[in-house]
């Protein structure tokens, strides 16, 4: 079985699909786990799509520049119209290096970018004398007359048809298993969940934004069958359109004779399996008068572990320093609602990011003086915009004052989202937003209803932090 969903009439466009075939993992799936697939369906590219990111790159002295360009697949570079870089082949995340001799004036990049499957990212670095490695600065590309860079989107791996035509500050994307949003569709959500009941079986749930068809794609090969409990809609052969609704739908799906349980034993099941591991596991030393956990002891890194990749990070005078591009550090404690304090330095044209429960991202960045947008510092990493643009310059301390509570289920097993209020160098940016559509980019998992750690992000490059506490609630 798939789920598939669409905002268009059913009968009138070919539905994307969500990657939950119930089919292929119901046996994959352990008894008692809750799995939970979400899907960003508004105009989101997820796999099999391409993208051209062309600007005028501005010099001020002559010199050798070296690029550097990751990407998880394939990409090709040209300067001028000379191919600096060409690995246009599906490849894991790799970087390739180019050296440019260029005079000062106005160069002309391309970037072109495809996606096979699985991962997707897309970073240009640079650097040279005076110019440490980093993703290079918004003010120094232009195209049309504006900052940053003309960024087109294609719904194929190679770069035909019409394409969505947008800006971006920077090419500097880790989109982790899904894609940019584009085009002007209302982003919306659409999600399955369920849990193994029997060793053939499992029961789940489906929903999304009230705007969306779901279609149920019956795989019925092989033995296997589903029937929808709620929503009082008829499981049919080929695709069962499930009316938009604010409502979820229940269903059974496994493989022989189903076990005979009705509406409410399904729900239970579900709530209770998907609670299973919310519970705070709290750090096992003592909290402050004020109920305050200090997670960096300014000494060392007791109490943090590496994500993977090369470990870069280093304590220097009470500060945890990132030196340079390698992994992610999270703590070992996981934590469900909290109070947060981090004090953090970026280098001019630095990128990290603070995951609350490991994630959410709330972006690091240096964004001095620039425009809002839903990926600057302060932000939740595309999801949502700061109302005000308090960074201060490259190289100062700036801080965060985060109260997040995390996300649950309601009476009627309802999703709720999770919930942030954020302040940035002493002004309030965020106040008590939901964080919708679900996790962000690079997030450590997809299960939002379980503990998670706090993590810095580590594979863009130098970043500084110090003065990490968390009040759990």
């Amino acid at each position: 079985m798939q789920v598939i969903a669409t905002s268009k009439a059913p009968e009138s466009v070919k539905p994307a699909e969500l990657p939950a075939d119930l089919a292929g993992r119901i046996r994959d799936t352990q008894q008692g786990v809750y799995v939970r697939d979400e899907w960003d369906k508004g105009a989101l590219l997820t796999d099999n799509w391409s993208a051209r990111w062309t600007g005028t790159l501005k010099i001020d002295k002559d010199g050798e520049y070296t690029f550097y360009l990751t990407t998880d697949d394939g990409a090709r570079m040209k300067v001028d119209g000379w191919t600096a870089i060409d690995a246009w082949v599906p490849r894991p995340p790799t970087t390739s290096e180019a050296k440019v001799q260029l005079s000062p004036g106005s160069h002309e990049v391309v970037v072109e970018y495809f996606e096979a499957g699985g991962g997707a990212v897309a970073r240009l670095e640079w650097s040279a004398d005076g110019i440490n490695r980093q993703p290079i600065p918004t003010d120094r590309v232009t195209s049309d007359g504006q900052p940053g860079w003309k960024a087109e989107y294609f719904q194929n791996p190679s770069l035909e048809g019409e394409p969505f035509t947008m800006r971006a500050p920077m090419v500097n994307d880790d989109w982790g298993e899904g894609g940019p949003k584009v085009g002007d569709e209302e982003p919306g959500s659409v999600c399955v969940e369920w849990t193994r009941i029997a060793p053939d079986e499992v029961v789940g749930r489906v929903h999304s934004d009230p705007k969306c068809n779901i279609g149920l794609v019956a795989a019925r090969s092989n033995g296997f069958h589903f029937t929808l409990l709620s929503g009082g809609v008829q499981a049919t052969d080929g695709i069962t359109w499930l009316p938009p609704s604010d409502a979820s739908y229940l269903f059974l799906a496994g493989f022989g004779e189903l076990l005979k349980i009705n509406a409410v034993e399904a729900r239970e099941a579900l709530h209770t399996n998907a609670m299973a591991g919310a519970k705070p596991a709290l750090p096992p030393y003592p909290k402050d008068a004020e109920g305050w956990v200090t997670l960096f002891n300014g000494t060392d890194k007791s109490g943090w572990k590496m994500r993977g990749g090369a470990d870069n990070w280093k304590v220097e005078d009470g500060v945890l320093r990132n030196l340079s591009a390698g992994s992610d550090i999270h703590t070992e404690w996981t934590f469900t609602d909290f109070d947060l304090h981090v004090e953090f330095r970026v280098p001019p044209g630095g990128n990290s990011g603070v995951y609350l429960q490991g994630n959410y991202e709330i972006q690091v960045d240096d964004c001095f003086g620039q425009p809002l947008r839903e990926t600057m510092c302060g932000a939740v990493y595309q999801r949502i915009t700061p109302t005000v643009n308090a960074a201060k310059k490259p190289g100062e301390w700036q801080t965060y004052d985060v109260s997040f509570t995390m996300a649950g289920l309601d009476d009627n097993g309802r999703y709720i989202w999770p919930r942030v209020t954020e302040v940035f160098n002493g002004v309030k940016v965020i106040d008590d937003k939901p964080i919708t559509i679900g996790v962000t980019g690079s997030a450590m998992s997809q299960n939002m209803l379980a503990a998670g750690p706090l993590m810095f992000q580590g594979d863009h490059g130098p970043v500084d932090y110090r003065n990490v506490r968390i009040r759990p609630k």
